[in-house]
């Protein structure tokens, strides 16, 4: 998220008019966090009383107007309308353009969720999800956003690629012996592993749920190379991507019951 600075306005001899245009001024802060230091009275005197405002100022008025849309921070200097270097800001403005001129800003923030289901083969398979996937954007009547997939497990990928049976079969015998299965890795040596201290029923009850566990380092190693997640961009309610490339779940541990998160972020 963005964070007000103080440093830039600390060291001015105009303090006051520093702090105003210190708003421009962003740092990257904690995710999950409003935006913080960026006051109501802090934009409304910086936008309507600044004398030394310039034109490409507009590119953050209308960064400010996306702020105050998806409700983060409240300004009067834009949901109650003010004047603006002679421009009128306000709800259906944003420094004299449109909202839909200014980062689509006619398109009402919306989010989606669901997950998909999908029951894996024997050792290490791969799957073409982008039709269920482009359905559920779809359903969700995103217009301008992105949709991001997840792999809900540590042994599942996600990758963006081409789905042809040759290029599938390559895939696989390449992984494989970069991370060949029957290595002596540590994570194998299923005796040797620390059950959590909240073990529902303490370390016998670790010891007989380990029992159960696979032998599959090989399979943690290549989930990490080929990574857990992919984001897409939608426009004009879909998603743009090339021709041949495909959402691909593989799961280098199978068969298990897997699930992939699907959240959509936008406008519509």
């Amino acid at each position: 998220m963005f964070r007000y600075s103080d440093t830039y306005a600390e060291s001015s001899a105009d303090t006051d008019e520093a702090r105003r245009r210190n708003i421009l001024i962003l740092h990257f802060f904690e995710p999950g966090r409003a935006f913080v230091g960026l006051s109501n009275e802090h934009i409304t005197s910086y936008l309507t009383s600044s004398p030394s405002l310039e034109n490409d100022s507009m590119e953050m008025v209308a960064l400010f107007s996306l702020i105050v849309s998806l409700g983060l921070i409240s300004c009067d200097a834009f949901s109650s309308g003010a004047n603006l270097r002679g421009r009128d800001v306000g709800p259906a403005t944003c420094g004299g353009r449109t909202r839909a001129d200014c980062l689509h800003m006619g398109l009402e923030f919306m989010t989606h969720y669901e997950e998909i289901q999908l029951g894996t083969d024997h050792g290490m398979s791969v799957f073409d999800i982008t039709d269920q996937i482009e359905a559920i954007v779809a359903k969700s009547s995103c217009k301008e956003g992105t949709v991001t997939v997840l792999s809900k497990h540590s042994t599942v990928s996600v990758s963006i690629n081409e789905m042809e049976g040759r290029l599938v079969d390559d895939v696989r015998q390449y992984f494989l012996s970069l991370a060949p299965p029957h290595r002596p890795y540590l994570h194998n040596d299923i005796d040797y592993r620390v059950g959590p201290s909240d073990w529902p029923g303490g370390d016998e009850a670790w010891r007989d749920f380990r029992r159960t566990q696979p032998v599959n380092t090989h399979s943690h190693l290549i989930a990490m190379m080929l990574g857990t997640s992919e984001c897409i961009p939608i426009s004009d309610g879909a998603m743009r991507k090339g021709k041949y490339q495909s959402i691909l779940v593989v799961d280098v541990d199978g068969p298990k019951s897997r699930g992939i998160a699907v959240q959509i972020t936008g406008g519509k």
